[in-house]
């Protein structure tokens, strides 16, 4: 696989040729923009043509497993085999599982509070420690005497034909 520095690109020579380099790249996302319109249309019609059919087959699937679930909860213990909670027909398999709980919480700063006051709830806190990069950012003389900590950044090389508005930015080479 070819690293991008492997990658040989036709570099402009002078004012001119990177002039219209510039415009080239104005009218290629032009290109890109009209080619992704278009094909966005293209996945709005297709959307169109068979939502409907989609939304039939879904009320159809519900109605049809609404109508198994009816029929299984009716019969289950006629259906069900002692000890199983799957029942095997011909087509498949219908049956029972229990979902893992969940748990609602109310008023969680009581919650929080109760759990506090039993020396053996603590496990059931977790408290959420994490670096402020802002704060680093806004004291950078203080933040780079921390070991661990440096700053970095990175020139970045854009360009902007005026014909389209559109930005591309990427790393500047060195």
């Amino acid at each position: 696989m070819k690293r991008k520095s492997d990658i040989a690109i036709d570099a402009p020579q002078s004012r001119e040729e990177a002039d219209a380099a510039l415009a080239r790249l104005a009218d290629l996302q032009t290109r890109y923009a009209e080619i992704d319109a278009t094909m966005r249309a293209e996945a709005v019609k297709v959307g169109e043509k068979f939502g409907s059919s989609l939304e039939r087959l879904e009320d159809e699937i519900k109605s049809t497993f609404d109508a198994i679930h009816t029929w299984a909860a009716a019969n289950r213990k006629t259906i069900q085999p002692k000890n199983a909670k799957t029942v095997t027909l011909s087509s498949g398999s219908i049956g029972w599982r229990m979902p893992p709980p969940s748990i609602r919480l109310t008023n969680v700063d009581a919650v929080i509070a109760n759990i506090k006051a039993h020396r053996w709830g603590r496990d059931f806190l977790r408290s959420r420690v994490e670096v402020n990069k802002d704060a680093l950012l806004d004291n950078r003389s203080r933040a780079e005497k921390i070991t661990g900590v440096s700053f970095r950044q990175v020139e970045q090389f854009f360009a902007t034909p005026r014909a389209t508005k559109a930005e591309v930015a990427g790393k500047a080479k060195k």
